[in-house]
């Protein structure tokens, strides 16, 4: 079949298909519209998204044949599946359907779960370490721009050392109080959920700010809110307790929350 379409351009082609009411399904060329154009925006995005999550399974793959020959063939595959990219939140059960339609990303979340407590059994103490130098250290720092105790250090630092007058080092403070007014603009969600790095002005005088957010998974992100949630009220008050409640709060609020449409109709009946 390809042969009936040898020499003739991309245009003709087109004209023959919508002469025999069929649509153009490359979505591309003079006749495209707005419509199309989106469209085709949307499958290349999902489709880079497609090939960098292959991408990953394929390397987790190659990397347990490599390292684990003497393994079965099912027990690579699960591993794989399991710990390598993103987690298989296609395994779902016949009532899945009937659950999501209930609550919000429960799958990906019960899988995402399920994949943090396998690497716990696995490596408890090479998951704890990771966990705090990817979330927790993040958090704390974050918090610690917040608070200004950066720019506090640094000048009990340049005090100590009798640099308090320089100039080079007058600037460079300057510059750090400048970073930690910028975190303190930045929104607390975004603080609490993701990994966020100020760039700098974009109005200062309405407070508003450039930065960067970087996601994380959903039991990191749950783990380093509650301990974003905590610090946070232990530097308010101090207070144990309250302390403690907000972190429960704060983790309470991630698991998944019920879909809008149930929602809906449970406030119209109501």
């Amino acid at each position: 079949p390809e042969r009936l379409w040898e020499g003739i351009e991309v245009e003709e082609i087109e004209r023959i298909l919508a002469r025999y009411g069929v649509a153009d399904v490359t979505m591309t060329g003079k006749q495209a519209t707005a419509v199309d154009k989106l469209r085709l925006g949307w499958l290349r995005y999902s489709g880079i998204g497609q090939i960098w999550e292959r991408g990953m399974k394929t390397a987790g793959m190659l990397y347990v044949e490599r390292n684990f020959p003497n393994e079965t063939q099912a027990w690579r595959r699960r591993t794989t599946r399991e710990l390598a990219g993103s987690p298989d939140f296609l395994n779902r059960a016949q009532v899945a359907p009937l659950i999501e339609s209930q609550f919000l990303f429960y799958g990906p979340a019960k899988e995402g779960l399920r994949a943090h407590a396998t690497a716990i059994k696995r490596d408890p103490a090479g998951y704890a370490t990771k966990l705090f130098m990817s979330v927790m250290l993040a958090k704390a720092i974050a918090v610690g721009y917040q608070r200004g105790l950066f720019s506090a250090a640094a000048e009990a630092a340049a005090a100590a050392a009798g640099e308090e007058d320089d100039p080079e080092e007058a600037a460079a403070l300057e510059k750090l109080r400048d970073k930690e007014q910028q975190m303190r603009h930045i929104p607390w969600y975004d603080l609490a959920a993701y990994h966020c790095f100020p760039i700098g002005w974009y109005d200062e005088d309405e407070d508003r700010v450039v930065y960067v957010r970087i996601p994380v998974d959903e039991a990191q992100r749950a783990a380093g809110g509650m301990l974003f949630e905590g610090l946070q009220d232990a530097a308010d008050n101090g207070d144990l307790l309250d302390t403690l409640s907000g972190m429960v709060g704060y983790g309470s609020s991630q698991i998944p929350s019920a879909a809008p449409g149930p929602r809906l109709m449970s406030d119209f009946a109501s």
